[in-house]
């Protein structure tokens, strides 16, 4: 499998993991939410069913015979017309169920609801929760009711009556049903846009891992091509050297020489491998740069001029950096030899100049990209862009100019030590 559809797999799984989660978050959110609002919404319908009642039961009084007094409910119009409606039963040992209903609403709105079950429940088992019950004989038109009830009494003795307070459900659950739609719809809407923006989150964080990837195996195919030419050179010095073609000695020397280009070559690949990987990483110090330039520029004949110049870097890096650019120099400018370099460290910087061919203006940024080489070169195309690397990871900069009267120029800038 290539690597984008492994990149598009993974994906795909991270949006659906992303989805997922976010999912039973929402779905968990909107179930706590539901359920607060029920109960919440269930307390003030109990609340207003018992206030209900407890008006109620503060127009029934007890006469001396034990009997309730009715008068001031029966006239109370607030009372017997008002909502939640409100009945009053009281205790017989001759009517069924041994209640009695001896006090109604103005109106039944609410078609004659069983309070009778209720009145037992609060006068046997001083029931103080809410009854809820079905009324309508058609199925379309059926109602929740609500009700809930008072004793009526001495606190110390047997009730002799009780009040219920009834009330559809509707006018408190109604709300709630719409709260409810809205809630899992709205949850169901952010589950979908969290799936889309888990897919763009899940591109975005997957890009910076299929550059590495789409890179490493573009360094590996330039390996595996920069690498066939020195082994094919290695091989055909080994077989005319084998068959008597050329002198032993020659090919063994021919083979050494590619086998340490290679070998080079191999290094600075790795060293690559490492910046990419975030393992290569500098460890600052002070130092001199000075007295590093001139210790790598003695394995040269070249040219070297300096100031006394300290800055923070690593030394392993700068070193290596150094001597890159003036390994390219001798390479590619005048003789060969080196003679025709001048290395010079200014306060901050380290400037290499030949007199070779110089540079087009127009690719000198392009030099810096790997395996990029110019016309003629024998290089690998990777020592520049180790450099770049070690100057960037230093906070500074290294550019290549044309030379004035022929050449190239190429500089490190690196920040004031602090």
């Amino acid at each position: 499998m290539s690597t984008a559809a492994h990149l598009r797999t993974a994906r795909i799984r991270l949006t659906l993991a992303y989805g997922a989660v976010m999912a039973v978050v929402l779905v968990v959110m909107a179930l706590l939410i539901v359920a607060v609002d029920l109960r919440l919404r269930e307390a003030e319908a109990a609340g207003s069913l018992l206030e209900a009642a407890q008006r109620a039961a503060a127009d029934v009084t007890i006469d001396p015979n034990g009997d309730l007094d009715m008068t001031v409910f029966l006239a109370d119009e607030t009372v017997r017309g008002g909502y939640p409606q409100a009945w009053v039963m009281a205790v017989d040992s001759e009517a069924p169920d041994g209640i009695r209903i001896v006090g109604r609403p103005y109106e039944d709105w609410l078609g004659a609801p069983p309070v009778v079950d209720v009145a037992v429940g609060v006068i046997d088992e001083d029931a103080t929760w809410m009854w809820d019950f079905t009324v309508g004989d058609d199925p379309d038109d059926e109602r929740l009711i609500v009700a809930r009830g008072v004793r009526i009494g001495p606190a110390d003795d047997e009730p002799v009556g009780a009040v219920v307070a009834a009330a559809e459900a509707d006018e408190w659950l109604a709300p709630h049903q719409q709260l409810r739609t809205m809630v899992f719809l709205i949850a169901g809407g952010l589950v979908l846009a969290s799936a889309v923006a888990g897919y763009f989150l899940a591109g975005r964080a997957l890009r910076p891992a299929g550059d590495a990837l789409t890179q490493q195996e573009q360094l590996i195919a330039d390996a595996a091509h920069e690498l066939r030419t020195p082994m094919a050179q290695i091989r055909a010095a080994a077989e005319g050297g084998i068959a008597g073609d050329e002198d032993p000695a020659d090919a063994l020397d021919r083979v050494a020489r590619v086998a340490t280009t290679a070998g080079t070559f191999v290094d600075d690949l790795l060293v690559l491998a490492r910046m990419d990987a975030g393992q290569e990483r500098p460890a600052m110090e002070p130092l001199r740069l000075d007295l590093l330039v001139e210790a790598e520029a003695d394995s040269y004949d070249v040219s070297v001029e300096t100031v006394e110049t300290v800055v923070d870097g690593d030394p392993r890096l700068l070193r290596r950096a150094v001597h890159n650019l003036i390994a390219n120099a001798v390479a590619h400018g005048g003789d060969g030899d080196g003679s025709d370099v001048t290395v010079t460290v200014y306060p901050n910087r380290v400037v290499v100049a030949d007199r070779g061919p110089g540079i087009d203006p127009a690719v000198a940024e392009a030099v810096f990209e790997r395996f990029r080489t110019g016309p003629g070169s024998s290089g690998h195309g990777l020592g520049l862009a180790i450099v770049q690397w070690i100057a960037h990871a230093h906070g500074g900069r290294v550019s290549l100019e044309a030379r004035e009267g022929g050449g190239t120029t190429a500089q490190i800038i690196l920040p004031a030590s602090s």
